[in-house]
């Protein structure tokens, strides 16, 4: 949500970051409907996963808003050529590869655990990937 209000240039990046973070909380419901069957192993982390995930989200939120913020007011990436807010600021192109980077890894890193940990790509498919 932060990349549609804070970092989006234009109104087509806008509403594509909206629309990506309305599939996301989609996903998550899917996650949160289904914990309970998911993680029979696992019963405090079923009967805990909406605290866990608002806890997760709030902190994503902050780490992601941080180094966006950062970024912006040390003039990282600064271009010119490149306009934010008006003046010739930082390329958020860039800003958002860097910041998307990091989330892809432990994304891509976590779902490998995922799939040692349950023995079994139940749950999930290529076309998600």
């Amino acid at each position: 949500m932060g990349y549609a209000l804070y970092v989006a240039k234009s109104p087509l990046v806008q509403l594509i970051f909206t629309v990506w973070m309305v599939l996301d909380c989609a996903m998550v419901l899917g996650i949160i409907k289904f914990a309970k069957h998911e993680r029979k192993h696992a019963p405090s982390v079923a009967r805990n996963i909406v605290s866990i995930f608002t806890v997760m989200t709030l902190v994503a939120m902050v780490g992601h808003w941080s180094f966006a913020e950062w970024r912006i007011a040390n003039d990282i990436g600064k271009r010119e050529g490149k306009f934010y807010r008006g003046v010739i600021g930082p390329d958020m192109t860039e800003l958002g590869y860097w910041s998307a980077m990091v989330c892809q890894a432990y994304l891509s890193a976590s779902s490998l655990c995922q799939l040692v940990t349950r023995q079994h790509s139940g749950g999930v498919s290529w076309s998600i990937w």
